[in-house]
């Protein structure tokens, strides 16, 4: 089994339809390297993180089947617009998934943070029923998404101890990486004081591969994206992640397939 993303993508060329995208890599990083191929930009719109996401791409084209669809430059595309193209998603993954284009607020963090500590988190020591779950994963990813990334890691926290092997640990703690990095590009080189560091993005990146190899739920897709994060970020950040990985116990084969990326 594999983990990966179904993308929804929109194209200038045909604004009132969408296409569909599979992949094992960091979206962006992916559609980056497939208009690179194409006469025709693509541009991200909506995602879900998903288990065998090749074949849950077969089933959504099956489901799309009667939807009016033509090829544009090697991509089918079909006349949907992105919301209903979501709802699709919603309904055959079971998964929320995530705008692509919504925008954080980081100016707005201290106040995120004051909303962050009136969230009930569940204790690790406790029995959680699944309401108290979601009502909890609702209330932290509304927050997170608004430009506080503690929050989302805290949601990925919640599922990595109450749900085995959860997708929702992946998919909120990727998330989590993902803010902490534009939080780091939109401050740039000012002070640490001023929240997200380059050498706090690197030690999350090794945490979340450490947290997967400590649960045995660590799969290759987990090193693609992962790599893929990492070429996306400055050269800074990835010299500091291989310097923690070298040193970060039970991770050999882990520091096996990074060993190309020195």
């Amino acid at each position: 089994m594999s983990t990966g993303y179904i993308c929804i993508l929109s194209c200038e060329k045909e604004p009132d339809s969408i296409a569909l995208y599979c992949t094992e890599y960091r979206p962006e990083s992916a559609i980056k390297r497939l208009n690179t191929k194409l006469s025709s930009t693509f541009y991200i719109e909506f995602i879900v993180l998903v288990n065998d996401p090749a074949v849950i791409l077969h089933e959504i084209r099956h489901k799309l089947d009667n939807v009016e669809h033509h090829l544009l430059d090697q991509k089918l595309v079909y006349g949907l617009t992105v919301e209903e193209a979501s709802d699709v998603l919603r309904n055959i993954t079971g998964q929320e998934g995530q705008d692509i284009l919504a925008k954080p607020d980081f100016f707005q963090e201290t106040i995120l943070c004051e909303s962050l500590q009136s969230v009930p988190v569940p204790s690790s020591h406790s029995r959680v029923s699944k309401q108290m779950i979601r009502s909890c994963e609702e209330s932290l990813v509304g927050i997170g998404r608004q430009g506080c990334p503690t929050a989302l890691k805290k949601a990925a926290e919640v599922y990595e101890k109450n749900e085995k092997n959860s997708l929702k640990f992946k998919t909120y703690w990727r998330e989590y990486l993902e803010l902490s990095l534009k939080k780091c590009e939109f401050y740039g080189c000012r002070p640490a004081s001023l929240g997200c560091t380059r050498s706090d993005v690197a030690r999350d990146s090794v945490q979340y591969l450490w947290m997967l190899t400590k649960n045995d739920w660590l799969e290759l897709s987990d090193v693609r994206f992962i790599k893929s994060f990492l070429l996306a970020g400055d050269k800074l950040i990835l010299r500091e992640f291989l310097d923690i990985l070298k040193n970060e116990w039970g991770m050999d084969k882990v520091r096996e397939q990074f060993r190309k990326l020195q």
